[in-house]
């Protein structure tokens, strides 16, 4: 098992709602984070 303790993490904050997420292995110099943004809460 490796010593990182990845995952998605949701932050919610003053009416936003945003999923952050790793993109690749953490001990790659091509590792990287991505970050999504909610921005319709209806569902039509």
């Amino acid at each position: 098992m490796n010593p990182e303790d990845e995952g998605p993490q949701i932050l919610a904050h003053v009416g936003r709602t945003l999923l952050l997420y790793s993109c690749g292995a953490a001990w790659l110099p091509t590792y990287k984070l991505g970050l999504l943004e909610l921005t319709c809460t209806a569902v039509e």
